[in-house]
Formats: C-alpha cells, structure tokens, sequence
C-alpha cells in the first residue's frame, strides 16, 4: 500500500510494519479525487468515506484502502489517457457556425445550460461536439448527442468521425437499438433519445458523460420532454454537466426560461446561428380533384410536380411523405413516368426508419443521375441528404393523437406545423440554390401551428404517467415537463391506468403495467395486444386494435344508405361489430389480390367503402405489428396469414403475403385440433363452420378487447336500453349489427352521445369474463359462510359488481368476524386437522409430522384401523382450544400465554392417537430408498386401492432410468414380499396350484428359501416353489395380470428439474418409450458441463477420477467419468456404470497413446515382418492406410495398455507413457506372431465360402458369411447385423427354409467390411480367431464330406441362442446400455459354435447349451 502511495504522489503517514497511521488525514486523498475521471469520483467518495469511518472506528482498514488506491490510480490514469487522447479539431470556415464558435464556447463555460439555434444547414449537428471537444469536454466523461432517429444518429456520427478523420467506432460512435459500436476510448457518441432516456435506468446520473447535446429539440416528442426534465432535475447534483439544446426551429425563449438559473433567475444564454446564402424559391400548387372521378390523386400530383422541378435544372428532388405505402405507391408512378428531360435514367430510392443500413446507405453514395429520394418525416431535419436541389412537401405525416371520444391514441396523417415544413423546404438549400413546391396553399401554411404541439400535449396522458413510474422519474406532477399538462388530464390518466391493472391502489406499477411500458402505444390498445398475446389471438386483435385508429372505413351516404346497408351486409356478424372488422379485412385483401389500384379503388367505391381509410387501416396494422414485433411479445412459430383464418391446403400462394399473423396455440390447447375459421364471405365459405372452434376463438378475441375496455361495459335492462358504469342509460346503435340480437351483456368500443347516448361497435360478451380481469375495480358483498380448501380458511361467499352492474353472484372471503363458532370449527378441522393454514406453528408442524409417521405406518402395513381418525384430533384440539381461537393471529397471540406455562398443550403423542393393538414396521422391511447401481432412488408409499399410484412408487432421474430392471423390481421391498409370493401362487393355472396350499403356509416356506434381491424375482420363486413342493414351476407360469395392482412397483420418471416425464409399473416399456431412436454413440446418459469436452488429443484435462456425484431429480446419483476414443480426438463424457467408463476409457487411452508415440508405432508397422504379404492378404478388409492405422493401435493395445493400473491424472499419464515405449518391443512381437496366420486363416475361410454353391448348403452358408462379417467388423458396426456378400440375402427375420431359395450370383464376391476389429476385439479373443477362421473351412469340409443335415440339427442348436443375443444386443446399443455380461456371452456363442462344427479344434473355455443358457440369466434385460 506504501508503494501505491508513492505511485500516486500521496505523502501518507506509515509506521514500522508499513501500516497506514492511525491518525494520517485524509484530505490529500480527497483533493486527489477531483483528478480523476469524473464519474468515478462520487463512488471513490463514497469508498473513502466508508474507509475514513472504520479508521476512525479503530476497525482494520488497510485492505480496503489498499484496493483503492489501486482504483483511484486507474482511474487518474485513464482521466490522463483521455486527455492526451483527445482529437484535433478544425472548423469549416464556410459553415455559419464557425463565426460563432468562441460565443458558443464562452457560453458552455460560464452556464450548465446552452440552447443554439438557427437556421437548417448551419452546421450545428456536427460542429457542436466538436466545439465540445475544443473545450476539453469528453475526458471527464462522454459526450452524448442524441437524435430523434436511428438514421440520423448513424449518418452523423459517420460524418463527425469523418471530420474528424477518425475511424467510425473510435473517437465518435454510436449506439442504437441492436447496434453499439462504442469503445472505452470513444469521446463522442451518438444515439438517439430514447437510448439515453433507458440508460437512466441503471446510470441514474449519467455519470458516464460531462456534456449532452439535444439535437432537434422542437420535435418536442415525449422522450425529448422526459430527457430535458431529467436533465433539469440532474443539473442540481451535477455541476459539471453541461446541457446544450438544439434546433433550427425551436422556441429558444421558452426553453432559455424552463432553464432558467435557480438562483438568479437568469434564463440560459441562446445563440442564434445564421443559415447558409442560398436561396429558396418556395411554390404552392395546392392538389386538385380529378375531373372525371371528381378524386383527388396525390401520387399524381407528385409525380407532376416532380416533372416540372426536373425541367428547372439539374439536381436531386427530395420528396416527403407521410407513410411508408405512399412511398412505394409514388416509387410505382414515378417510374412509369420520364422524369428527365435529357432522357437519362432517373434513380428512385426510399428513405424511412425502418430501412436496413445497406438501403440507407445508397442515400449517402456518389452518384452521376438524378436520384428522386422518398422520405418519410426522417429526412426533416438532422439527416442531410446530399445533392439535393429540390423538395416537394405534400405538407402531412402521421401524428400519434389522443381521442377523448375513443379514449384511444390514434395514427392520423395530418398538416404538420410551420416549424416542419420549413424544416423541410431547408433540406434543398444547402448546395445551391433551391425550390421547394408545397402541394397546399399558402393561406394553409399560415393557418397552421407554429410549432408542432409537443407529443405530451396530444396524447394520453395514461401512457404518459406510464412511462414516469417505468423509468422511475417520480410523480408526474412535480416532473419539471417544459409544458406541464393540466390537472384534470393527469387524474383521467390514474384513473385509465388503474383500470386497466397498470397501477394499483397506490399507484404503484403492477406486472401489467411493466409489461405495458414496453409497448409505445396507447395503454388500452396495448391492454388488448397484451391480453391477445395471452389468449393466443393476436393476429385477429391487431387488425381490430388498427381500425379503432381510424374512421369506420365504410361509408353510408345520406343519398344511398340503403345501397350502402346491403352491401355492407356481407360483413354483417350478428354476435360481434368487431368480427365484422375482420370480414371487412379478409374482403378487401381478397379484393386487393385480384385486382389493380385503379380496379381496386372503383370497387371500393361499389361496396361504399373509403379507398383512402382502407389503406390507412393497413398502415396502422402494419406499425403496430411493428411494435409488437420489436418489444418481443410475439410467441415463436409465427407464420403469416390474413387475419381470422387457418390458410386451406388449397389456399393460393398470394394468401401468404396477406397482412396478419397466425400463431400456433399451446400445445394443449383445444384449438389445436380445430379450424379457426371465423367466417364466409359473400355467400362463400371460406373452411367448414365449427361452432366448438368459433365459440373458443370467440371467446379469446373478445376478452382480449375487453381488456382495455372495461369501462364501456354494459348490461341489457330493458328490451332496448342497456346500463353501463354509474347506471349510465344508452342505446344500441341501429346500424350495428349486434342490434337485432340485444344480447344481455355487451362490451363497446365508444360511447357517442347525440338525440340519444348510442354505443357504436359491439359485441356480445360472456360476464364470466368480467371478473378476472376486472378484480381491481369490482365491488363485493358477503353471504352464505362455508370452508374453502383452496384458501386454507373459513370464508363467506360475496356478490360482485363492476360499475354497479352485478357480475359475480358469489365470491369466498374469511369467516371469522360473522360468526366465531362456525369459523372455529371449520378452522380446527381444515386449518388444524388438514394443516391448510400457511401461518408456521410449531406444534402444528409436529402433530402433522406424527400423523403422517403414523399414516405412513398404515400404509405400510396397508391397515385401515391405524389410520389416525379425524374426530380423535377434533376433540384433542377442541379441549384444548379457547373460544375465540378461530384464525391463526388469535391462535399465535393464545399461545403466547399458554406456552409460556404449559409449552406441550397442543402437541399429540401416539397414545392419542393409535390404538393399543398397533404394529410396527422397521426401516429394513420398508426402506426409503431403493439401491439400483449408482443410485439411491426415493420410494414413497400409498394405501389407496383403485388408485393408480396404490403400493409403492420409485421416483428415478431419466439419466438413471436403463440401470432399472424388471427382475430388480420384482423383489418390492422385504415388509411386502410374503403377499407377493402368495399373490404368484394364487395366480398359477389351477393344476399347478393346487400342489401349493394353503397358499400363505407356502409362501412362508417360499420365503425362507430366498435371498432377498438376488437374481430375477420370477425365477427365484419359481425355483424355490419346486423345492418347497417338489413340482415343476416355470416363471413363465404365473400370471402377472392375476397379481394385485400395488405388488408392482410404480416407476416415476423425471427430468433433471424434477418435472415428471412417464409413470407405468412395466420399466421395459418405459425404457423404450424413452429411449433413444438411434444407437448411442456412447454407453453414457449423464451430463454435467465440467466432464463434457470434445477435441482432446493429450492429457491437459486435469484428473480423472474413478467416479463423481451429481443432482439429477432431485436424486444423488454416482457418474463414471471416462474417455472416449473418437478417431483422431478423444471425448471426455461420464459414463452411468464403472463397468462402460472402463471400456470406453480403455479405447480413450489408446488412442491418447498413438497420438503421443504415432511416429514410433508408424515405424513399428512399417518394419514388422511379412508386411507386404500382410498387406497384400488385408486388402479384402480395407485399405492399407487402414490396415496400417489398425496395426499401430494394436501394438500400442499391447503395449501401453498391458498394465495393471490406468493413469488419474497427468503424472500417472507420463509415467504410463513411459512403461509402455519400454514395451513396444513385446508389443511388436504379439503382434507379429498373430497378424499374418490370422489374415492367411480368414483369406482361406472366405475362399471356401466363395467356392461354396449347392443350394442345400445355403442356410449354412449364410450363416458362416454372417459369423465371418460379425468377426471382422469394426467397432462401430451392428454385429448382430452385418452386411452379407451382394446377391447374399440377409438373415434377420428370415427362416432358413426360406433362405435356402434365395442362391447367391456365382460370380458374387463379398463387399469388404470396414476395418478395426483388430483393435476392437480383445486381445484374448483376438488370438482365437485363426481357430475361429479355421472352424470356418472345416465346416465346409464336414458338410461336403458327411452332407448337410447334421449340420442343420446343431444350427437349429446355435439359432435362437444367436437371435437372443442380437435382439438384446440391439436394445442394448438402443438404450446405451454397456453389459459386459453380454459380451462375455458373445464370445461364449463363438466357442459353441467351435463346439457344434469343429469339435476337434477343441475350445478355449468350457462351454454348453445349458452354460450358455445359466450365463444368459445374468445377462442386463
């Protein structure tokens, strides 16, 4: 710590030992903080401060003092790094900003705020960070300059790194949604506002930056707002931050005062920047109906004026539109027109937000034509497109608006405000001089706002409220907003919140209201979407939500209302206005699919609909299927469709492109098996009506509505009045379609008040949908006392109103205060006796925990007199208990009195409860858990006959699932295996049992002459019944469908989290439900992340233990970790038997070896004798570079792995290594002396097989080319299975009767099998192979020589035990299961076959039918 000091220049007092002194001050350390970074200093205040407290405490310090040290060192470095990092800056002497700069600059010195205006062009955008740097502003921290837009917080950023001559990412950068190219030594960093206010969140004094600069700030958007009256709060705790606004057409003194200084009233200095020189010709050509239509056509009008513009000169034309369809409608016309009148091709390009970066890049590119731009609102200001000459204004866009009437936030287009529009005529003043064509009047441009009315002014102010609490920015009354809104407004937007379920009681956010916060759109309308994601419907209401944007789209002139109702009629639902809706939606797409523009607007026309809402109904769905798509609600698995359907099979390829969403229902959900079809249009039908399917989807998409409508509810009282909240009176609207109907309970979309108060787009609703989503705003009343088991006390049932209407009849609420007695009893028999109250209880916890100790005892010994009774405990309590002890606050505030005297009065003892004659059962006869292999699995015992989980229950992790087998579960547990044994005999065919009575005596006897668990259950009893009664019993003589129901164990199978997968009492059957399909790579099923690696070629893995343990369900099982030889790699996995790690380790360790000492065994093969005849002779089996490979790996089988023990670790590894290159010599030589007589063996055993042709040998011959297949296969073939020569067919399945016509092509030579049996087999097996081969030839001989028939009685001898061993093999590899059982008897059929077919090449071991089959009873099932 001394050191640190010195490193940093502190003069601090230290004793002897190096230890700070007790009393050294700190206010050098102080004064050395103000040299670091600026948004470090207030945390290494608040450490210091902590340090300085435990110093003066007496408490050990140093440590900590130490370490921060080390920090405030990092920290002045990095503040040093920064500063002497900081980019040279020029100006451009052309800019108008540049005559301003020392202005500016004293201004950002002497204020915390500085607001710079001027005019478009000024060059504001790029020289104030600049200016910033200049200052020496960005080492403290960063400078932030946000932008409305993404595009524009990109292009300039590119533009200042540019200036800069800095690569984009480094000085500048930019953070945007999804994108941040920021680094720790970036000065300057673009985003756009929204990205600054979310950073709030978790920098809640933006300590990460010393300057922001609030570009566009007249766009006075709700982020915007929210950002300036933050950063006005901030400034107070701040002092080094500085502030600067910005705009071209911004309300400099209105903003100069909102920041006035607190202490002097002084407003924020304003400095006014000029624009550049050019001029600009600004012209009005208002737009003009169609005389033949009588229509007004904007695309044409634009197209026009982009026409004349192009005659005027060169240049680029920058044309505005509200929408993204009327750019790609005016990108359509435009191209069918000759724009330039030189005849050079013109260049179309869009520009709108949602454009990827590529696109918007081409705006920025060089370029040698005219290039026609079509922008949306994102080109107004910030963002300069390069080049252009000329700008056509259709003077709209879409602007988010509150309807009061609707109570929803609508997407009109409309006039934008004078500030706008000379935003956008500045887009063509900046390379010369401009024209800009304004498609309005005049008189309309000076009949508008000034400035654009801030967004906080016209929208809801519901969402507003909203986004304060989600950003945490504290009442929305005391928030310093630069336009306040008004207080009536504020209390209507609590009171929407808190209907729909944003806020609670005390205004605090719910779940629901954080989920809201992430949609930018209205809260009602996002109360909908929210409930339509849940209700799995939300295609269908995001084309409902869009059109309660709009105006009704259908028109009903006064002229022809009755031509317009029989048209309209085919949209007609008699349930639902808003089903309508979506027959409106799936007409015109039919409509828009067939039909051109021009055809599509004349039928419109015919079905009285309005051309113009119709496609902004479209646009609206598609931004608000935007916004949902981008806060990450949608479900996965979305494909697209038109709202309302299931797409036929025969649906045409252009129904995919329709607008709408179609989302796959959960799993469970009844819809999944249904259509979805809602409705036919015209007379024709679109799917089959299923009234099951319409009902649930009915059902869904309305109570996603009435989710955020739950005000406008209402309540038939009268044949045509309804009641609503506040008995409000009002009417159906006639021309709704719901009107004949008048259904009882109906929901509208708004409540319109003229000669009468009328609800205009309804539908029917169930009441029953009501309550749960309205249980904030509901009120209640009691009645009718009862227990209720869900909530664990004595409730009362209560009456429930929305708005005065009634809703719910009934509702349980607690019992006590209306009558203590009744409350008590229920609660000592539930809340006591059932131990349904959650209040913990000591007594309670005991008296429960010895009632299931003695119901456990029952179970057990499955006896219903040892049940403890419930009226036992009820008079126990009820002695015992006061009066007034009917809840759990009464009952805990009793004891506390009690206990202190008497702390045992409400604890039961056995002798309360069980009667004298009762039993016990031990631990051993009924255990808690079963031992399978490396597991210890829970068992849990049940008394419920009928039940299906009556009798015992193991629970087992799937991982351990394959170490179950039928035969261990056969024992059950000792306490029940006397009822089993009689159970078996009972269950024996009557001849045979009745040599076994009485059969409990029997059974008895039976069981003295078992061992518990050893071998398979069935065979033990059935061995023990013929000595016990001397009569012969096969396992396959009792019936198991006769045993009782709880004398098979249950098997519970459960994932690693415990969730249940599969339950039955057959485990073979379970085993293969969950199994795998294909065969496992590897005999392990366990998995942990510290023992699973790939691509290991030398021991760098640390140790290798024996085995590990690990939590799977809840269970503790034992893992074998083991090595797997992959090829040219090594695997490291675990193994669920010691059994399978050592096998496959054993290979793993091989193939670590010839990694380690390749060259040495290459060598090895390359010198052993004989090698081009053991070449030559090993060419049927691969290739050489195989045979070779195979060679080196069994020299290093002999040589490294002869070894008693295998290494753990590293060290043991080398060492291993060691041992064996000693060896290699043997090695070599055991080799050597096997190779060539087994290659010369197997080539004259296949040469006779080739010879062979009478087709009575065929069953024979077969066989062999299988034996010889199966003996030389590699490691990872199917041996039970092996590839036959072509024209050979294969066995499986087959008889040999059948086999026997099916003759081999003479000239049919066997397909080479893959190598690797040499390193496959074991060496000890290996060696008998040229007996094996030689068995083979004899064979041959014996059958030419003494004909085929004694043959054929051994083979029918070898046959089922060969198809035995290929079934189990196969579901062994199926399973993963590794026995070496199963492998020992496969090399004991070899030496049977030896046996059967040559006796006298005799056998290596002794081997028999009966050996064979004794051997096989220990085989894994």
């Amino acid at each position: 710590m001394h050191r640190l000091a010195v490193l940093i220049g502190m003069s601090l007092k230290f004793d002897k030992s190096g230890t700070l002194a007790a009393m050294s001050d700190f206010s050098e350390l102080e004064t050395r903080i103000e040299q670091a970074l600026g948004g470090q200093r207030f945390r290494l205040r608040q450490r210091l401060r902590s340090i300085d407290q435990a110093r003066r405490a007496g408490k050990p310090f140093d440590r900590n003092l130490a370490a921060w040290l080390r920090d405030l060192e990092q920290s002045v470095a990095r503040r040093s790094q920064r500063a002497a990092g900081l980019p040279p800056v020029t100006f451009d002497p052309s800019l108008p900003i540049t005559a301003k700069i020392d202005e500016i600059q004293q201004a950002i010195r002497q204020h915390p705020v500085t607001i710079v205006c001027g005019e478009t062009g000024s060059g504001k955008s790029t020289q104030l960070p600049k200016v910033c740097l200049h200052l020496g502003r960005g080492v403290d921290g960063l400078i932030g300059h946000t932008q409305p837009r993404r595009i524009a917080a990109r292009a300039i950023a590119a533009r200042l790194a540019d200036e800069l001559g800095r690569p984009l990412g480094s000085t500048v950068g930019f953070k945007i949604r999804f994108t941040d190219t920021t680094r720790p030594d970036t000065y300057v960093k673009l985003m756009t506002d929204g990205i600054l206010l979310a950073e709030t969140q978790q920098d809640r004094f933006l300590n990460q930056y010393d300057t922001l600069i609030i570009d566009e700030a007249h766009e006075r958007s709700l982020n915007i707002d929210f950002l300036l009256g933050y950063v006005k709060r901030l400034l107070t705790a701040r002092r080094d931050l500085k502030l600067i606004i910005t705009s071209a057409t911004i309300d400099a003194e209105r903003f100069a005062a909102h920041f006035a200084c607190e202490r002097t009233g002084q407003p924020a200095p304003i400095i006014e920047v000029s624009g550049r020189a050019y001029p600009i010709e600004i012209g009005y050509q208002p737009l003009q109906p169609d005389e033949d239509t009588g229509d007004i056509d904007p695309q044409r009008a634009i197209a026009d004026a982009v026409e004349e513009l192009a005659r005027t000169g060169p240049g680029d034309v920058l044309v505005f539109l509200p929408t993204e369809r009327d750019i790609r409608e005016t990108a359509k016309t435009l191209r069918g027109r000759a724009i330039s009148p030189d005849g050079r091709q013109t260049e179309i390009l869009p520009l709108y937000a949602r454009l990827s970066a590529a696109e918007q890049n081409k705006i920025f590119q060089p370029h040698g034509r005219r290039r026609i731009v079509l922008a949306t609102n994102v080109a107004e200001s910030s963002l300069t497109v390069p080049n252009i000459r000329f700008v056509v204004d259709t003077g709209t866009a879409r602007i988010s608006r509150y309807s009061p009437r609707r109570k929803v936030q609508r997407l009109p287009i409309e006039p934008v405000a004078q500030a706008s529009a000379d935003q956008r005529a500045g887009r063509c003043g900046r390379v010369g001089p401009g024209v800009c064509t304004r498609l309005y009047s005049e008189d309309d441009y000076l009949a508008r706002e000034r400035y654009a009315t801030p967004e906080i002014r016209r929208t809801n102010l519901a969402a507003v409220i909203l986004q304060t609490k989600a950003f945490r920015l504290g009442a929305i009354e005391d928030f310093p907003f630069l336009d306040p809104p008004r207080p009536d407004a504020v209390q209507d937007g609590y009171r929407t919140l808190f209907e729909l379920g944003a806020i609670d009681a005390h205004g605090d956010l719910t779940e629901i209201g954080r989920r809201l916060a992430r949609l930018p759109v209205d809260p009602r309308i996002g109360r909908m979407i929210l409930a339509a994601v849940d209700e799995a419907c939300l295609p269908e209401v995001l084309v409902i939500a869009s059109v309660l944007e709009v105006q009704d789209p259908r028109e009903r002139p006064a002229e022809k209302q009755q031509a317009a109702d029989e048209r309209h009629a085919q949209f007609t639902d008699p349930a639902s206005d808003f089903l309508s809706y979506l027959r409106l939606w799936n007409f015109y797409h039919d409509l828009r699919e067939k039909l051109s523009r021009n055809q599509l607007r004349k039928a419109c026309q015919q079905n009285f609909l309005s051309f113009n809402r119709m496609r902004e109904w479209l646009d609206i769905h598609r931004q608000l299927k935007q916004l949902v798509d981008e806060s990450g609600l949608l479900p996965s698995g979305a494909v697209r469709r038109p709202a309302g359907r299931t797409p036929a099979r025969s649906a045409p390829r252009s129904a995919r492109r329709r607008p709408g969403l179609h989302f796959r229902p959960p799993a469970d959900a009844e819809l999944e098996t249904v259509n979805l079809e809602l409705t036919s249009l015209g007379g024709r039908p679109l799917a089959p009506r299923i009234p099951k399917a319409d009902e649930l989807l009915y059902g869904a998409i309305h109570r996603a509505l009435l989710a955020g409508l739950l005000a406008n509810v209402a309540l038939r009282t009268d044949a045509y009045e309804y009641s609503g909240a506040g008995n409000a009176k009002f009417y159906l609207w006639p021309g709704s379609g719901v009107f004949d109907a008048k259904p009882d309970w109906i929901v509208a979309a708004e409540l319109v008040e003229t000669t009468k108060n009328y609800a205009r787009t309804v539908a029917r609703i169930n009441p029953g949908w009501i309550e749960p989503l309205a249980g904030h705003l509901v009120k209640r009343a009691y009645h009718q006392p009862h227990w209720s088991r869900p909530a664990g006390s004595a409730m009362v049932y209560e009456k429930v109103t929305l708005f005065g209407l009634p809703v719910v009849q009934r509702r349980r609420v607690p019992l006590g205060p209306v009558d203590p007695e009744a409350a008590r009893e229920l609660f000592i028999r539930h809340g006591l006796i059932e131990g349904q109250l959650k209040t913990p209880l000591r007594f309670l916890k005991q008296n429960l925990a010895l009632v299931a100790e003695l119901d456990g005892l029952a179970t057990r010994l499955r006896r219903y007199d040892l049940f403890v009774q419930d009226q036992r405990q009820f008079q126990f309590y009820d002695q015992r208990l006061p009066a007034d002890a009917y809840d759990a606050r009464r009952l805990q505030r009793w004891l506390r009195t009690v206990e202190r005297q008497d702390p045992l009065r409400l604890v039961m003892t056995r002798s309360d409860l069980l009667p004298e004659n009762a039993d016990d059962a031990s631990a051993v006869e009924f255990p808690e858990s079963l031992q399978v292999g490396s597991a210890t699995l829970p068992l849990e015992y049940r008394f419920e006959p009928g039940n299906e989980d009556d009798g015992i229950t193991v629970t087992v992790p799937r991982a351990a699932l394959k170490q179950l087998t039928s035969g261990r579960l056969g024992w059950l547990v000792p306490g029940l295996l006397e009822d089993k044994i009689v159970a078996l005999i009972r269950s024996l065919p009557k001849a045979i049992r009745r040599n076994f009575v009485p059969a409990p005596d029997v059974a008895k006897r039976v069981l003295g002459e078992l061992r518990f668990g050893q071998g398979s259950f069935l065979a033990a009893v059935a061995e023990a019944l013929v000595r016990v009664g001397g009569e012969s019993v096969a396992a396959g003589d009792f019936q198991l469908d006769r045993v009782p129901h709880h004398l098979h164990i249950n098997v519970r199978v459960v994932d690693d989290g415990g969730q249940l997968l599969a339950r039955g009492r057959d485990v073979d059957q379970l085993q293969r439900e969950l199994g795998q399909e294909d065969e496992a790579a590897v005999p392990a099923e366990f998995y942990h992340p510290d023992w699973h690696r790939d691509g290991i070629t030398t021991w760098d893995f640390g140790d290798l233990p024996e085995q590990v343990s690990m939590l799977s369900g809840g269970v503790t099982l034992t893992a074998f970790p083991m090595l797997v030889d992959r090829g040219t790699e090594v695997w490291l996995r675990l193994a669920d038997s010691p059994q399978a790690a050592a096998w496959q380790t054993r290979a793993g360790l091989r193939r670590l070896c010839c990694l380690a000492e390749r060259h040495e065994l290459r060598a090895q093969v390359a010198w052993l004798p004989h090698m081009d005849r053991i070449r030559l002779l090993g060419s049927t089996l691969g290739t050489s570079r195989e045979l070779e490979r195979q060679l080196a790996e069994l020299i290093a089988e002999r040589s490294f792995l002869d070894q008693d023990r295998r290494p753990h670790n590293a060290d043991e590894f080398q060492r291993f290594l060691a041992r064996g290159r000693e060896r290699i010599g043997l090695g070599v030589q055991d080799v050597a002396a096997l190779v060539l007589p087994l290659l010369e063996t197997q080539q004259q055993a296949r040469l006779a097989l080739e010879q062979a042709r009478s087709p009575n040998w065929q069953f024979a011959v077969e066989d062999m080319w299988q034996q010889l297949s199966t003996l030389i296969a590699w490691e990872g073939a199917e041996p039970d299975r092996p590839s036959p020569p072509p024209g050979v067919p294969a066995p499986a399945g087959r008889s040999p009767a059948r086999a026997k016509s099916e003759i081999r092509p003479a000239n049919a030579s066997p397909s080479p099998p893959a190598a690797g049996f040499l390193v496959a087999t074991p060496w000890r097996w290996l060696q008998q192979y040229p007996r094996y081969f030689r068995a083979i030839t004899l064979r041959l001989d014996k059958i030419a020589g003494s004909g085929w028939r004694r043959d054929r009685r051994a083979y029918d001898q070898l046959e089922p035990l060969l198809e035995a061993y290929r079934e189990r093999a196969a579901d062994h590899r199926r399973r993963g299961v590794f026995d070496a059982e199963l492998t020992a008897f496969r090399w004991m059929l070899e030496e049977y076959r030896v046996s059967l077919f040559a006796q006298e090449l005799g056998t290596s071991i002794p081997v028999s039918a009966k050996r064979l089959q004794r051997h096989w009873a220990n085989v894994l099932p």
